[in-house]
């Protein structure tokens, strides 16, 4: 996933220090940065497609998903 653009590359580094602050368990990080994120709607297409290959690997796929959706009444 190289970016294509400036906003690619900012919405990557984006994601990459939400998730930084999310492993390191630093709360008030990770509403600064979130906070000041430059392109949102990017940064979260960055980490849907990160969760999403996260999940790939793991072999959860979109069944599992809508199951544990449903249980969670979220559908």
């Amino acid at each position: 996933m190289a970016p294509r653009s400036e906003a690619g590359a900012d919405a990557l580094r984006d994601a990459l220090a939400l998730i930084r602050c999310v492993l390191n368990g630093d709360d008030e990080a990770l509403s600064v940065v979130a906070g000041n994120v430059s392109w949102p709607a990017l940064t979260m297409g960055v980490l849907a497609e990160w969760l999403a290959g996260v999940l790939a690997v793991r072999g959860i796929g979109r069944d599992e998903l809508d199951e544990w959706q449903t249980s969670k009444g979220l559908r």
